[in-house]
Formats: C-alpha cells, sequence, structure tokens
C-alpha cells in the first residue's frame, strides 16, 4: 500500500502536525509506503529514508537524508529549492553535535548522552544511569 501526501501540514497547528506524524510513523510500521511532497523539512526530515528534492521542475537531489547534509552545497541546494534550512538540524550543528538531529527528543538524548555518559527513557522522560 502507498498513501501519497501533498503539502499534509499546510495550515495545521503545532498539535495536529503531531497527530500527523504519530499517523505516518504508525503506518510506517506497518510496511505502508509514504510519498510526501512538501515545503516543510523540519516535518518531514524524522520521517523520511530517501528524499528528491526538485527546483523548476528539475531534480536536483536524489538519496539518503544523511547523505544531504553530506553535502558541501547544502544551503545553496535548499535555498535554490525554496525551502527554509531544517531548524532542528540548524541547532544541533550549532550546539557543536558532530551530526545533524532532526527532533527535539533527539537533540536532548544527544546532550544527556554528552553530559552523563548513557541515558535511558521511561515513558518520555530520561532517566540518568547512576544518578
Amino acid at each position: 500500500p502507498v498513501l501519497a501526501l501533498d503539502e499534509p501540514t499546510a495550515g495545521l497547528s503545532i498539535r495536529e502536525k503531531h497527530y500527523l506524524g504519530d499517523l505516518i510513523s504508525f503506518l510506517k510500521e506497518r510496511g505502508t509506503t509514504i510519498v510526501i511532497v512538501t515545503h516543510d523539512l523540519n516535518f518531514l526530515l524524522p520521517f523520511t529514508d530517501d528524499m528528491f528534492m526538485l527546483s523548476g521542475g528539475e531534480l536536483q537531489f536524489s538519496g539518503r537524508k544523511s547523505n544531504l547534509f553530506e553535502r558541501g552545497d547544502l544551503r545553496e541546494l535548499i535555498k535554490r529549492c525554496g525551502i527554509r534550512y531544517p531548524a532542528f538540524a540548524r541547532i544541533s550543528v550549532a550546539i557543536g553535535m558532530e551530526t545533524p538531529f532532526f527532533d527535539a527528543e533527539d537533540i536532548v538524548d544527544e546532550i544527556i548522552k554528552k553530559r552523563a555518559g548513557t541515558t535511558q527513557r521511561t515513558n518520555g522522560r530520561h532517566q540518568l544511569e547512576g544518578a
């Protein structure tokens, strides 16, 4: 099965975006192929594996999300495609993380891991081992 979504976050509140993200994750876990056409990389990046980026109908990038962030011309590519650099990737790089992260929970997990060694998550809350 395939689900295609065209600008699915347009006009949605933050709560509605979270609900949509949960639904997409649920469907992906059950083997549904999901195609999302969007300018909202902040929403897309936590869910995507492979990406295609277009500008003026021309393919500008095709590949894995991780490969996108290895490009030296990433900022120019994103600008050329008419989208904004994703906020969480910008934050994670700005605070000195080795690789970009794509959602707030991953950034928090990495910060805690660096400061405390290892972490465990319990019901969405962080528990420091040995604390």
